[in-house]
């Protein structure tokens, strides 16, 4: 299964290397591939940063792309952010036209949905919020420096964002994800929660069964001084 993942979710999450089970840094920025529409790679605020700017790490050397943090091989994929990717960021094609080739203008880049495994776009996402679903291995599409280009079909494609939903665009970026810790820590409170919820419940079980043994108690004895008088 394809999971898709919203790149403005994966802002400042922590990256962990897998070799050394070793926190690495933050991540700052999502950098393109324009030529097959795909994340080129991430940027990091290192903790073993080799100058005084972040560090960069290649998609291929992703693991997984998590819920809290990103996983990545090893400390050593760390390498010094390339000068000819300037440009190719999230953040720099914010904003960005997105026109059909005929020359219709369908909005501004807002966000984009990527495949999880691959790193390859699924879908664009435009201010409004609106979405619309991308195929790159099958359509012809450009990403250049003032405009993404798509097929004219697309303006079809299409929809509004249900933001009443939790789990729309505007719940995920208003609120703030919860740490590793603070996770676990709810996960906590809820399972204690169930105990103490299913002790009341045994709690109250046991009282009920105490006020019906009370009542079928004189019950009881009227039957045993039946049974003697007789």
């Amino acid at each position: 299964m394809n999971i898709r993942e919203k790149l403005s979710n994966l802002h400042r999450k922590l990256v962990i290397s897998y070799e050394e089970g070793e926190k690495l840094g933050n991540v700052t920025n999502l950098y393109f591939d324009k030529s097959n529409c795909s994340i080129l790679g991430l940027s990091v605020a290192s903790r073993f940063s080799m100058s005084d700017g972040d560090s960069f790490i290649p998609f291929s050397a992703v693991h997984k792309l998590g819920k809290h943090v990103v996983i990545v091989s090893g400390k050593e994929d760390l390498v010094k952010l390339p000068q000819d990717i300037a440009g190719n960021s999230l953040k720099d094609l914010k904003g960005i036209k997105v026109v059909t080739q005929d020359g219709k203008h369908l909005g501004e880049l807002l966000d984009v949905n990527v495949f999880a495994k691959s790193g390859v776009i699924s879908e664009i996402i435009l201010f409004g919020p609106k979405k619309m679903k991308i195929d790159v291995k099958r359509d012809d599409l450009s990403i250049g420096p003032d405009a993404i280009i798509v097929p004219t079909k697309y303006q079809k494609r299409i929809n509004d964002i249900d933001t009443t939903e939790d789990g729309g665009f505007l719940v995920h970026t208003g609120r703030a994800h919860l740490t590793v810790t603070e996770s676990i820590k709810n996960a906590f409170v809820g399972m204690t929660s169930k105990i103490q919820l299913s002790e009341e419940a045994d709690s109250i079980h046991q009282s009920f069964m105490s006020e019906d043994q009370l009542k079928q108690e004189p019950q009881k004895t009227n039957g045993r001084k039946l049974v003697d008088s007789k």
